[in-house]
């Protein structure tokens, strides 16, 4: 992709290019949100069929992850226009198997977690995530960073919503 600039978000004009590639697992005739840049809401019109997992609906896209935010959707959908579709962007890398462009791990939450970082004119927000489990992109918490050390409620919150994963993969075996 040499036409894009990674050192702009994917909303910047000069990132054109990604905002109007086709991407298959969030393409549909009848997806109100083709003709729109926005990689987050574009995800969740996919699961408006009432999945709360983004349908894989394509040969080629048959190895992607499926991306389950139900535990934060709000939360991602509050941020700024810009700071969601970057998020968007980043998870859809994520979900190809890649890894998003500016993430670390969070080894302090639970084994296997990373946080995404977004930056943008309104702010620094995150969004914390493990593959590690059910063969799916989990994301556990999403917000707005407001100091430069993580707070300890987020911090718990990634916890306490690691722990229903774990759960979940548990009563899966």
């Amino acid at each position: 992709m040499a036409d894009y600039d990674f050192s702009k978000p994917v909303s910047a004009p000069e990132n054109e290019i990604v905002r109007m590639a086709e991407i298959a697992v969030f393409k549909c005739p009848l997806d109100p949100f083709n003709g729109q840049d926005n990689m987050f809401d574009r995800m969740l019109s996919a699961n408006s069929s009432g999945n709360k997992y983004a349908p894989l609906i394509s040969d080629e896209h048959k190895r992607d992850k499926a991306v389950a935010v139900q535990y934060c959707e709000n939360a991602i959908k509050e941020f700024p226009e810009s700071a969601r579709s970057d998020a968007g962007y980043a998870l859809r890398e994520t979900q190809k198997g890649n890894e998003p462009s500016d993430w670390k791990p969070m080894s302090t939450i639970g084994t296997g977690v990373k946080e995404i970082r977004v930056k943008d004119e309104q702010g620094i927000f995150r969004v914390v995530y493990v593959v590690k489990y059910l063969d799916r992109v989990n994301v556990l918490h999403a917000f707005q960073k407001k100091s430069q050390k993580t707070a300890k409620k987020d911090i718990e919150l990634a916890k306490q919503r690691l722990k229903l994963v774990l759960e979940e993969v548990k009563n899966e075996k």
